[in-house]
C-alpha cells in the first residue's frame, strides 16, 4: 500500500483488465507479479474511505481473499456469468488467472512466496470442485481421498495448505454438516475434524503451523478453533454473534480475521460484518459507508481483505488496514459507524437527514465529553469514552430504531474492551449514565428544528427560473430549519447570480456546453466518483474524511469530539443557508437553460450524474463541502494545501457533471465559508 500520501487523498485504482493467462493453454504467472509487465491502470479521483476499493472492470461482483506481507492480493470476480480468478500487485495493476480449461476458477490464498492458492471447476463436471497451486508460473492440482468439493482456503511460506473437502455429494452451504478439514502438507492429506463438532473447516495456516478455522454446531452458530501442536483450543463470537463458516484469515501474530451475521446460520448469501481479533480484542471492521460484508485474509502487516456490499448492494472486493490504534477515539469510531448504518437504511431526504443525524451525534457526543469531565472530582470519576458510548448509542437508536440490536452489540464490543490509555480508574458506569441524559436533551431539541416543516413554496414560472421534475416535490434539503450559528437563514445569501441571458450568463453556460460536448472518461469518473448520491451521502462522506485527519493527527477525546461537532453544525448551517438563497433565486440549471431540441438538431447539455430536484444557484455540493472542510482546516493548518485541493475538486465534479455553472461553485464555497468561520466565532456548549 502507498502510504506517502495523506490517507484521505490516497489514489484508489481502478484497474483495467488484462489477462496473464490469455493463452490459457501455457499458462503463466510470476511468483510476484511484476510492475514491469504490459499492464495498464487508471486513477479514481482521490478519496478518504480509510479503505481501497479493488473492482476489475467490467465485473458485477468482486471479493478478495489472501494478502500477503508485499500487499499482493487474490480473490475472484464474476463476469459475462464466469468467475474468474485475479491477483492484484503491491502496485495496484489486477492480472486474471484461469486454470486451463476450468469454466471457474476462484484465487483463496496466498503466500509471501507467491504462491498462489485456489480451486477449479470443469465444464464436463460443474459441481466437482479441485485444488490448485500456481507456483513459479505453473498449475498443480490435488484432491483429498474420495473429496468431489476442495476447497483450499490457507497456504504458509512452507507451502502446507488447509481447507475443507465433501466427499457425500451434497456438498451444502457451510454449517450443514458436510465438510471436513484437512491439512496437505509434504504431499500427504490428514483429516482435521473438531471433536463434537459436525462438520469442519480450516481457513488459515501460520508459519508456525497453527491452523485457524470453524467447528460447526447443529444449530449453526459455529466456533472458531485454533490447532496449535495436536490441542485444539475453540471459543465462542460475542453473543448476539453468528460466525459465517465459509472463510477466515489469521497471520504469524496470531490475529485473526473473518466475518459474523446478526442471525443463524450465516450463510454466504447474506452480507453479514467483517471482524478481526487483534491482541485478544473482537472488533467490527465493516467498511465504512457499506451495507456489510466480510474480511478473510488478514496478512502480518493487520492489512485485511474481503469483500463489502455499498449502498446500491454491489459487491466489491477492498483492502483496509486495521488494529487497535490507541489514536481511535469514542467519536470517530461512533462516527464511522453511523455511516454503516445509512448503507443499511437511506434516509429518503437523503443528504440534508444525513447531515442533520450526524449533526445531533457529534454534538450529544462533544456535550458528553464536557459533561463527564465536569464530573471528575470524585475518587472514582465519569469516564470520558463511556459517555460518548451512552450518548451514541441513545441518538443513533432514535434515529435508526430497527437497528437497536446492532447498536447494543457494539457497545458491547467497546464494554469488553480494555478501557482506554488513562481510563484504568475512572467509572463506566456513571459515563454511560452521563452520555444517555446528555443525549436526551440532545434528541428533544432536535424534535423542535422545523426540519420539513416549512415550504419554499411555488416556484415562479418564466426564462431563467428553475423547473421543477414534473410529479415531483422540490428538494427541501435543510430550508427553514433552526440554525446553530447564523442569525437568520439569508444571514450568509449571495448576491443575485448573472441576469439570465446576460453575457456574463451565456459565457458561463457556454463553459458547461463545452464540458458536455468534449467530456473526457477522466471528468465523468470525477462527476460520477463525488456525486455522492448514495449512502453515506456527502455529509457520511466528509465526516469520513474528517474522522481519519482526526486519528492520524493523536487527537483526544474532546478534541475529536469538537471538530466533529463544529465541522457538522456548520455544515448544517450551511445547508441552511444554501437553500435559502437556491429558493430566492429559483435560478435555471445548465441542462434547462440548453436543453436537447430534436427539431433543431441542438444536442443540448447532457449530464454525467442524476439532476437533483432543486435550483442551481448555489452548488449545495459546494456548500457543504467547504463547510466541513474548512473547519478542518482551521484545526490542522497543515492539511491545507490537500484539504483546499479536494474543495476545488469536488466544485469541479459538479461542473463536469453539467449540474453547476461555475458561479453556482462560487458562491457555494463562499456561504461554506462563511459557515465555518461563523461556527469559527460560536460556541455548541
Amino acid at each position: 500500500m502507498n502510504r506517502s500520501a495523506p490517507v484521505y487523498l490516497a489514489v484508489v485504482f481502478a484497474t483495467v483488465a488484462v489477462s496473464a493467462c490469455s493463452d490459457r493453454s501455457t499458462p503463466t504467472m510470476p511468483t510476484r507479479p511484476s510492475a514491469s509487465r504490459s499492464l495498464t491502470r487508471s486513477q479514481t479521483p482521490p478519496a478518504d474511505e480509510g479503505f481501497t476499493k479493488i473492482d476489475m472492470p467490467g465485473a458485477a461482483t468482486t471479493v478478495a481473499f489472501g494478502i500477503n506481507n508485499d500487499g499482493v492480493i487474490v480473490g475472484r470476480y464474476l463476469a459475462a456469468g464466469q468467475t474468474h480468478a485475479f491477483v492484484r500487485t503491491a502496485e495496484g495493476e489486477l492480472q486474471t488467472i484461469d486454470y486451463p480449461g476450468a469454466g471457474f476458477t476462484v484465487a483463496g490464498s496466498l503466500n509471501n512466496r507467491g504462491d498462489i492458492l485456489g480451486w477449479y471447476t470443469l465444464p464436463a463436471s460443474p459441481a466437482v470442485r479441485h485444488g490448485f497451486v500456481l507456483r513459479h508460473g505453473e498449475f498443480t492440482s490435488f484432491d483429498p481421498p474420495g473429496s468431489v468439493f476442495t476447497n483450499p482456503l490457507g497456504i504458509n511460506d512452507r507451502g502446507d495448505i488447509v481447507g475443507r473437502y465433501c466427499t457425500n455429494g451434497l456438498c451444502r452451504e457451510p454449517s450443514n454438516g458436510d465438510f471436513h478439514g484437512f491439512l496437505l502438507r509434504d504431499g500427504a492429506f490428514t483429516d482435521i475434524d473438531v471433536p463434537g463438532s459436525n462438520e469442519t473447516n480450516a481457513f488459515g495456516i501460520s508459519e508456525q503451523g497453527d491452523i485457524l478455522g470453524s467447528g460447526g454446531t447443529a444449530s449453526g452458530k459455529g466456533e472458531l478453533f485454533l490447532l496449535r501442536q495436536g490441542e485444539y483450543t475453540t471459543w465462542a463470537l460475542p453473543d448476539g454473534k453468528t460466525l459465517s463458516q465459509d472463510h477466515g484469515g489469521l497471520n504469524a501474530r496470531g490475529d485473526i480475521a473473518g466475518r459474523y451475521c446478526n442471525s443463524s446460520p450465516c450463510l454466504t448469501a447474506t452480507s453479514g460484518h467483517a471482524f478481526v481479533i487483534i491482541d485478544g480484542r473482537f472488533m467490527t471492521v465493516d467498511v465504512p459507508g457499506s451495507m456489510g460484508g466480510g474480511a478473510f485474509g488478514i496478512n502480518d502487516r493487520r492489512e485485511i481483505v474481503g469483500g463489502y456490499y455499498d449502498g446500491t448492494g454491489a459487491l466489491h472486493a477492498y483492502t483496509m488496514p486495521v488494529g487497535s490504534d490507541r489514536h481511535t477515539t469514542a467519536s470517530t469510531r461512533w462516527n464511522a459507524r453511523a455511516t454503516n448504518l445509512l448503507a443499511l437504511r437511506p434516509p429518503s431526504n437523503s443528504q440534508a437527514a444525513t447531515s442533520r443525524m450526524l449533526t445531533y451525534l457529534s454534538i450529544a457526543q462533544y456535550r458528553s465529553v464536557l459533561a463527564a469531565e465536569n464530573g471528575k472530582a470524585g475518587p472514582m470519576p465519569p469516564s470520558v469514552s463511556a459517555a460518548v458510548n451512552g450518548a451514541s448509542v441513545v441518538v443513533l437508536s432514535e434515529f435508526f430504531p430497527l437497528d437497536v440490536a446492532t447498536i447494543q452489540g457494539w457497545l458491547n464490543e467497546d464494554n469488553a474492551a480494555d478501557a482506554a490509555p488513562g481510563e484504568k480508574n475512572e467509572d463506566a458506569s456513571a459515563g454511560d449514565l452521563i452520555g444517555r441524559a446528555v443525549a436526551a436533551t440532545v434528541i428533544a431539541q432536535s424534535k423542535t428544528d422545523n426540519y420539513l416543516v416549512v415550504s419554499p413554496g411555488l416556484p415562479p414560472t418564466g426564462p431563467g427560473y428553475w423547473l421543477n421534475a414534473p410529479g415531483a416535490s422540490p428538494v427541501r434539503s435543510l430550508y427553514g430549519v433552526r440554525p446553530f450559528f447564523l442569525t437568520s437563514s439569508d444571514q450568509l445569501r449571495p448576491a443575485p447570480p448573472p441576469a439570465f441571458g446576460s453575457a456574463d450568463f451565456l459565457d458561463a453556460l457556454h463553459e458547461i456546453r463545452a464540458i458536455s460536448d468534449t467530456r473526457t472518461d477522466e471528468q465523468t469518473t470525477i462527476a460520477k466518483f463525488y456525486a455522492w448520491d448514495t449512502a453515506p451521502f456527502t455529509p457520511g462522506n466528509l465526516n469520513l474524511i474528517t474522522d481519519r485527519v482526526i486519528v492520524q493527527h493523536h487527537q483526544s477525546e474532546r478534541e475529536a469530539a469538537r471538530l466533529l461537532a463544529y465541522a457538522n453544525a456548520a455544515a448544517f448551517d450551511a445547508q441552511i443557508a444554501c437553500f435559502d438563497a437556491k429558493y430566492h433565486y429559483w435560478f435555471i440549471r445548465p441542462s434547462q437553460a440548453d436543453p436537447p431540441n430534436a427539431a433543431t438538431g441542438n444536442r443540448g447539455i447532457t449530464l454525467a450524474v442524476t439532476l437533483p430536484n432543486h435550483p442551481s444557484y448555489p452548488s449545495g455540493h459546494s456548500c457543504v463541502t467547504t463547510a466541513i472542510l474548512s473547519v478542518v482546516i482551521d484545526a490542522f493548518p497543515d492539511e491545507r494545501e490537500s484539504l483546499e485541493s479536494l474543495i476545488t475538486v469536488i466544485g469541479l465534479s459538479r461542473m463536469y457533471a453539467g449540474l453547476h455553472y461555475r458561479f453556482d461553485v462560487a458562491a457555494g464555497q463562499a456561504i461554506g465559508r462563511g459557515a465555518a468561520a461563523l461556527a469559527r466565532a460560536g460556541s455548541l456548549e
